[in-house]
């Protein structure tokens, strides 16, 4: 029974068959070799595509360098001595054989073109790539009976290889190219595009500014602490537009920003940008029409000022300063691009605005208390306007009732800008001395709605270009009465007298200041209404600049501090210009 057991054990390990294991065989071999098929058509159909990819970039290439060359030369189409044995030529007539309905008239000169003229001389040039040998034709045709209608740009790249059973395989790229007689001049538009009229227009704020300096170079502003500058910049503005072959609208508002410079560098707060830009380059990435785009930003806070002893001068950054921006192409009352009175434009054309809101700013000078009292020095000191800053471009092609009044056909082109600072004091003594300046009230100077505007045109119809400095300048005289006001309308150079005050440990602080009250400017050129020439406008606001003098010292004439502080109270500018396309 037990061998009976064994025997019937071993009869379930006996395996395949000899038949079966070849049966088997065959099947893998099989499916292996179908796979094979499949893998080697793959790469066939993969390097196929890698050709063609190549073919299509050296044919792009050829035509960039087609686009590239004046439009003199490109009319001049191809050498007549350059054509034999060209398949694709029939007489004076391009016939590609990779299309029997083409039959257009080759543009041909007896004139061989220079070496700069490649690819039209020689039309026919060889190129390997990979090791396979890409031939790249070139042709001018005409597009209708005569030049009138433009040309025809054709490249054509043939190529053949293993991979297409040595079978010629041809890719083509085509383009039209087209100029009024006018451009054909080198001189006005040397390249083989368009000739467009022009329209260009920017206006934007400087921005208040003040910067804090020793007196002798290199030295501490104050006695001990480490610190030789500072400077303080509030809001800046700027829009622009510009119209020719691309049409685009920026925008690019900027908050406070400053910087220390100490023995051990400078150390800086950068002002926070809210820039925005629509415009129909495809190649740039901003948005175009319909769409806009709309930012804003706050400031940031400047570091702790430098400081010994109680000693500081801290510069005031306006932490509570915002701007915005909106660019836009299709301006309407859903883009928010505002002019500068902010009011919404909805001229249905391309616009750039930026506004900014000013918390205040200012640089001051701390004493400590062991020093006649703890006092603060304002050196200069701006309050929160009652309205924004603005900077406004915009393109017109139809009159609005504020801007571009009469123009039609291509339009005008118009920009703006305001400033507005609010009230401004500056050269301030403290308060709590025990003796001063007989009629002195703590400041040397104080500026009040200080407002600086803009504006340009340029392009067809009646054109409006204005500017302005308002507000007015109240200034210490040093004589009977004190001080003196007068408009900020008035250019001129006031000299503001010295003025002291001396604190209870015998400190002694004085301070005098010259200003500056500069003209506006307005300036344009060319034969209005510009229809042939070439026109610009540029206009400026006028500003503020003032230069304050301190000396700190102490009761036996020792010298705590002595700097410069320079402020320019900032102005507003805009410039338009405007070209008509060349009609010669």
């Amino acid at each position: 029974m037990w061998d009976r057991l064994r025997r019937r054990v071993r009869s379930g390990d006996e395996g395949f068959t000899l038949v079966e294991l070849l049966v088997t065989m065959f099947i893998i071999a099989t499916v292996l070799l179908g796979l094979v098929g499949v893998q080697v058509s793959a790469l066939i159909t993969t390097t196929l595509a890698k050709q063609r990819q190549q073919a299509t970039a050296l044919a792009n290439q050829a035509m960039e360098e087609l686009r590239a060359l004046p439009f003199s030369t490109v009319s001049g189409g191809l050498y007549s001595g350059d054509l034999a044995g060209d398949p694709n030529i029939a007489g004076s007539a391009f016939k590609p054989s990779y299309d029997a309905s083409i039959d257009e008239t080759l543009v041909t000169s007896g004139i061989q073109p220079v070496a700069y003229a490649t690819p039209l001389y020689p039309h026919v040039a060889s190129n390997t790539v990979g090791g396979i040998s890409f031939a790249t034709s070139t042709y001018v045709t005409l597009a209708g009976v005569d030049a009138s209608e433009g040309y025809w740009l054709t490249v054509i790249v043939d190529w053949t290889s293993k991979n297409t059973g040595w079978v010629k395989k041809t890719t083509v790229v085509r383009t039209r190219a087209y100029s009024p007689s006018g451009c054909l001049s080198t001189t006005d538009h040397p390249f083989s595009g368009p000739c467009q009229n022009f329209l260009d227009g920017s206006a934007g704020t400087t921005g208040a500014a003040v910067t804090v300096a020793a007196t002798t170079d290199g030295a501490d502003i104050i006695s001990g602490v480490d610190l030789t500058s500072a400077t303080l910049d509030l809001p800046l503005l700027s829009s622009g537009i510009r119209s020719e072959q691309v049409l685009s609208a920026t925008a690019q508002p900027a908050t406070s920003g400053g910087q220390y410079v100490t023995s051990s560098g400078t150390e800086s707060w950068d002002a926070t940008a809210a820039s925005t830009q629509a415009d129909t380059d495809p190649g740039s990435g901003a948005l175009s029409t319909p769409d806009y785009e709309q930012v804003s930003q706050s400031a940031g806070s400047a570091p702790s000022a430098p400081n010994a002893g109680g000693w500081s001068l801290t510069v005031d950054d306006g932490s509570s300063d915002t701007v915005s921006s909106a660019s836009t192409l299709q301006a309407t009352s859903g883009t928010n691009c505002a002019d500068t009175y902010g009011t919404i434009v909805t001229n249905n054309g391309p616009c750039g605005s930026a506004a900014g809101t000013s918390g205040g700013g200012g640089v001051t000078l701390a004493m400590p208390s062991a020093a006649g009292g703890s006092r603060t020095f304002e050196i200069l000191q701006t309050g929160a306007p009652a309205n924004d800053s603005r900077a406004f471009t915009s393109l017109y092609t139809s009159p609005s009732a504020s801007y571009c009044s009469g123009t039609s056909s291509i339009g005008c082109v118009h920009a703006d800008s305001v400033e507005y600072l609010g009230d401004v004091t500056a050269g301030g003594l403290g308060s709590g001395y025990t003796t001063a300046t007989n009629g002195f009230n703590n400041s040397l100077v104080t500026v009040t709605g200080y407002t600086a505007r803009a504006s340009a045109e340029s392009g067809i119809g009646t054109l409006n270009s204005v500017n302005s400095l308002a507000g007015s300048l109240t200034y210490w005289t040093g004589t009977a009465g004190g001080y003196t006001t007068v408009p900020l309308s008035t250019p001129g150079t006031y000299d503001v007298a010295a003025a002291s005050a001396t604190y209870a440990t015998g400190v002694t602080v004085t301070a005098s200041a010259q200003i500056t009250i500069s003209a506006g400017q307005l300036t344009t050129d060319g034969a209005a209404p510009c229809q042939t020439d070439a026109c610009a406008t540029v206009s400026t606001s006028g500003g503020v600049v003032a230069i304050f003098t301190y000396n700190f010292a102490d009761s036996v004439g020792n010298i705590i501090a002595n700097f410069t502080a320079t402020v320019n109270l900032g102005a507003a500018t805009a410039h338009t210009s405007y070209k008509a396309a060349y009609s010669g």
